[in-house]
């Protein structure tokens, strides 16, 4: 079988002149070079930040002052005492 090229634009592999079977078989194998692109991965939203607002009632303003002061407590501030 004559010498083959690879189809895809700007490549520059060929086979060397052997049997059909073969060339079909290192065209195949050189095919997996083409496909192994990095994938394209979605823009990951932000999370929203908490906020607080001079409008927010009572219930918003506990709740942002206690999520605050757990984020500030040690990782064993829950161990019992004996």
């Amino acid at each position: 079988m004559p010498v083959v090229m690879c189809p895809f634009p700007d490549c520059v592999y060929s086979t060397d002149y052997l049997d059909p079977a073969i060339v079909a078989a290192l065209i195949t194998a050189h095919s997996a070079v083409h496909t192994l692109a990095p994938a394209k991965t979605g823009r990951v939203e932000k999370v929203k930040r908490p906020t607080v607002t001079a409008a927010g009632s009572s219930e918003d303003w506990a709740y942002y002052f206690y999520a605050g002061m757990i984020m500030l407590l040690p990782p064993n501030w829950m161990v019992e005492i004996k």
